[in-house]
């Protein structure tokens, strides 16, 4: 293996696990993709099979579409 050393101008380089603090964003768009988006489709088809009304079912599908965009910009303002 070697020695580990590092100079004071660059990075020391070793083994181990490096750790960053903060939101991860991308795990927060996946998460409300699904369970959002195909949440509301999945509500939308059960909805109008059942009901027997596409457009109120599609309707209340879009305001819950919405309330995730609105859910993702209020979680990105406030991270900075």
């Amino acid at each position: 293996m070697g020695e580990l050393s590092g100079g004071f101008d660059k990075p020391n380089e070793g083994w181990g696990f490096h750790f960053e603090e903060g939101w991860d964003f991308d795990l927060i768009m996946t998460i409300s993709f699904v369970v959002f988006i195909l949440g509301s489709l999945l509500f939308g088809i059960c909805w109008s099979i059942l009901e027997h009304d596409i457009q109120g079912a599609f309707g209340v599908s879009a305001y819950i579409v919405t309330a995730c965009g609105l859910f993702v910009a209020f979680v990105v303002s406030k991270t900075g």
